[in-house]
């Protein structure tokens, strides 16, 4: 594959670098496109790669430093970087959707799709009459996107990408005396997918595993998840989830002993610190981590370090 790109870049410097930073626009365009591609097992594979098609690529880099205050004692900066990425397929092989690897011209490369979730049928519901007749009362109720009083094929539908659109960033140094404090978030957001954690593959096997949910019973009729029964989702709709966070990364305080301190005793320099990891995430997400492709990873673990530094 072959990709060309174009970037305009602008850094600037305002109030006598109080404020410095950078603006980058970009748009690149890849043609020959390699990508995954399935093909009847009957070859004796299930899939290749291969030149498929050709894809667009367009975003906006920003990062900004700002010494908001500079005063004798304290201070405080901050440094901050958002960023915006969409992508398009512009064409494919034969210049038609390839629905078996959910390639849609036009689209993001990845994106959901399938039947959309309307709720749970209830005990009371006019199920006869629906566009799910054989269905019965805590079974998955599907949108009838097409209005044509069936749930077929064409019921399904993009349900937005994979890919997060939006990357974000923010670090504050706060600076007192001798005191130093890092604080450092990023996150992300644009994006939703399904969590393979959720599967319903439990029924009566009991040795199988699931995250806990609220099923639907005939004494709790809630709409939230369909009652546990293998015949409950014979369609295999997948919930999808938003992978959106924001992530307290590091945190650092740290406590340096005066200058005139140590040039009686002959020390450069004898600086203290204690750090933390991983402290919080805020995010919607129900898995292990929204940052994680695989649910089945080791998730990220909340680390303290502690530590002194000392150089004659």
């Amino acid at each position: 594959e072959s990709t060309s790109t174009v970037n305009l870049g602008l850094d600037f410097s305002l109030l006598k670098d109080r404020f410095t930073g950078s603006l980058d626009v970009y748009s690149s365009k890849t043609n020959d496109l390699l990508l995954y591609r399935s093909i009847p097992n009957i070859l004796g594979f299930t899939g290749i790669t291969q030149n498929i098609g050709n894809t667009a690529n367009q975003g906006v880099e920003f990062s900004i430093t700002s010494f908001n205050i500079s005063k004798t004692d304290f201070s405080w900066s901050t440094q901050a970087a958002v960023s915006y990425n969409q992508n398009e397929i512009v064409s494919l092989v034969g210049e038609e959707d390839i629905l078996s690897d959910r390639l849609f011209i036009g689209q993001p490369i990845n994106v959901n799709f399938g039947y959309v979730f309307d709720g749970v049928w209830q005990i009371g519901d006019d199920i006869a009459n629906s566009a799910q007749p054989d269905a019965e009362p805590g079974y998955v109720k599907i949108r009838d996107v097409n209005g044509d009083g069936a749930i077929t094929s064409d019921d399904r539908i993009i349900q937005g990408q994979r890919d997060p659109k939006y990357l974000f960033s923010l670090a504050n140094t706060f600076s007192y005396k001798n005191f130093s404090l890092y604080a450092f978030l990023q996150g992300q957001s644009g994006s939703k997918r399904f969590n393979p954690l959720t599967r319903d593959n439990v029924y009566t096997e009991t040795q199988r595993n699931t995250t806990k949910k609220n099923w639907w019973t005939p004494d709790n009729p809630t709409n939230e998840h369909w009652a546990n029964d293998e015949d409950a989702n014979a369609l295999g709709l997948q919930r999808l989830e938003s992978d959106a966070f924001l992530r307290l990364k590091t945190v650092t305080l740290s406590y340096s002993l005066t200058q005139e301190w140590l040039w009686k005793r002959g020390i450069t320099e004898l600086k203290f610190n204690v750090s933390a990891e991983n402290l919080l995430t805020i995010t919607e997400w129900t898995g292990l981590d929204p940052e994680f492709g695989s649910q089945r990873s080791v998730p990220l673990t909340r680390n303290f370090l502690f530590g002194a530094t000392l150089s004659f």
